[in-house]
């Protein structure tokens, strides 16, 4: 009875999906709904933002201290900029570690803009990242699969988290490896990864699942022999992704010993509370679509894809050790949001297309029920929902 439930609607859903796909700027109808239909169904508690404000004060320091990373890049903060203001313990070992994270200061600088002004950019970005997961998505699925896969992450924090944040700056590092499994241009992965490292270090450690993805399109999902995995002409996207990681950490070990910089270690390791709460963060981070990534996995074990298989447990080992390291886990195990998209091809090449259409299906509906929370220690907060961060906001411009 169930199963005949199931068939009779999903059926009806494929058939509908077939007929949008086949409409005028489907592809840009989707990007519009996606965008909307997050805006409109983040809700309801805003606390994580209004408990913040204190009438604007706290918001007002956070971007004091941007700014002024903006015009000291590579930096030690000095103490008298900390001292006074309405910022936590928290926002001051956060402050202290994005020295190491100047782009978006230095960018806003250069160009004549302030931090308050990336408030608005932020929305680009998210819109962007939203264009490039269609992108991607409808490239390596089939229409009605990839419109499944885009409702499904939009239910996601990754995606989610690209509207709403403006402080941790996350998206843009997001949106950077989206470009880097987007486009196979060497130069431009590697740029993609510098940059994206000095946006937040974890992007560096996400793109590793970079490295898989790429391998496994330039091997044509074949297994490969050693040997000829030094086939640079072959395999120029997976090695461009290795430059990129390694002129990463050249850089930032330049900057560590030659400007005299030292990394904050405050709020970093993995105590009880960590340990509690890392696997709910896990949980609440790729909700239903954990689903999808267990079956990639046993799909490799099924296929003995044991070199894809050892390169997806080392990224997936590295996005939640760097992530069990601190306390906003949500934020940190997005990181390995690429793994999840090789997860939704690699199924999407290995299972026949009805019983694949069907997970995915399964999947979005599962994510779309599951409120999507960001975790910050043992504290979880559903996602903050659009109005009330107005709100704030124009309280911040003294426009209310």
């Amino acid at each position: 009875m169930a199963l005949t439930f199931w068939n009779f609607w999903s059926n009806k859903l494929f058939n509908w999906l077939a007929t949008f796909t086949n409409t005028p700027y489907w592809k840009t109808k989707l990007a519009v709904f996606t965008v909307l239909y997050i805006l409109f169904t983040s809700f309801p508690d805003y606390q994580a933002l209004v408990k913040m404000d204190t009438g604007g004060q706290r918001l007002a320091a956070r971007f004091e201290v941007i700014d002024w990373i903006g015009t000291h890049p590579f930096q030690n903060l000095p103490e008298h900029l900390l001292t006074g203001k309405v910022l936590s313990e928290g926002d001051q070992s956060h402050f202290k570690k994005r020295v190491f994270r100047p782009l978006i200061p230095v960018a806003l600088h250069t160009v004549g803009l302030k931090a308050k002004h990336y408030v608005g950019i932020q929305f680009v970005v998210g819109i962007l990242f939203v264009v490039l997961l269609i992108r991607f998505l409808s490239k390596h699925l089939s229409s009605t699969s990839s419109v499944l896969a885009t409702f499904m992450f939009a239910n996601l924090f990754v995606t989610k988290w690209t509207f709403f944040d403006f402080f941790y700056h996350d998206p843009l590092a997001y949106l950077l490896l989206l470009v880097i499994i987007n486009f196979r241009n060497p130069l431009l992965i590697i740029l993609g990864i510098v940059l994206g490292g000095f946006v937040d270090e974890r992007a560096v450690i996400g793109s590793s699942a970079a490295v898989l993805w790429w391998f496994w399109q330039e091997s044509n999902a074949q297994k490969v022999a050693l040997s000829n995995v030094f086939s640079f002409k072959r395999y120029h996207a997976t090695w461009a992704t290795v430059v990129g990681i390694l002129l990463f950490i050249v850089l930032r070990l330049y900057v560590m010993s030659f400007l005299g910089m030292r990394t904050d270690k405050s709020m970093l390791g993995f105590d009880a509370n960590q340990y509690n709460s890392f696997p709910m963060g896990l949980t609440v981070t790729y909700e239903c679509a954990w689903l999808l990534l267990i079956g990639a996995v046993v799909g490799m074990v099924a296929k003995k894809d044991w070199q894809y298989l050892l390169m997806f447990m080392f990224s997936a080992l590295g996005v939640i050790a760097a992530g069990s390291l601190v306390l906003d886990f949500s934020r940190s195990y997005a990181y390995g949001f690429v793994l999840l998209l090789f997860a939704i091809v690699y199924l999407s090449k290995t299972e026949t297309l009805t019983h694949f259409q069907n997970g995915l299906t399964f999947c979005a509906i599962g994510c779309f029920l599951f409120p999507t929370y960001y975790q910050i220690g043992s504290s979880l907060f559903w996602m903050p929902h659009f109005f009330p961060k107005i709100k704030v906001l124009l309280a911040f411009y003294h426009v209310i």
